[in-house]
């Protein structure tokens, strides 16, 4: 039973963590992702409830049906349209030499694109905070080797 979600809000969280990143929803991302929403701020909670709903409403204006409803290539057509869309984010890049702060800008638009980038960003994280997700990335458990792995030169000098 979810924590944080409504039922229909889990199904639909399912769904997209089955299409955003395949293999998440058999390692239970969904369920981790609604026990983290569970303690988190009420500002992060409503961030997430606004980007799920960004995403059901785009499924509701497309289909005339909710995203965890979908074939799995309505699912697909939604996301393409939302990750593919502006993005309503204004990029800053660092420039060495000047204040590590970004300038003011004006009030930003928050786009679908910004949504689905929200999203992906938590369940990607989710699913490779799971064993499934880690062994994907071939993570060992080992936080620091005595010898870079496939190194075969001797001495220190890895530049």
């Amino acid at each position: 039973k979810p924590e944080f979600l409504d039922a229909h809000q889990f199904a639909t969280l399912k769904a997209l963590c089955a299409r955003i990143v395949p293999g998440s929803d058999a390692a239970h991302a969904d369920r981790f992702v609604d026990s983290l929403l569970a303690v988190d701020t009420r500002e992060r909670q409503q961030r997430f409830l606004t980007a799920l709903g960004a995403h059901e409403g785009e499924a509701l204006r497309r289909f005339a049906r909710p995203f965890k409803a979908l074939t799995a290539a309505q699912q697909d057509e939604v996301l393409t349209a939302a990750s593919t869309a502006a993005s309503g984010q204004e990029d800053w890049i660092w420039t060495p030499g000047t204040p590590v702060e970004r300038p003011p800008s004006g009030p930003e638009e928050v786009t679908l694109r910004d949504h689905f980038d929200h999203l992906r960003a938590v369940v990607a994280r989710a699913y490779y905070a799971t064993e499934p997700g880690m062994k994907e990335l071939d993570f060992a458990g080992r936080m620091a080797w005595p010898n870079l792995p496939g190194c075969t030169h001797a001495g220190d000098d890895h530049s």
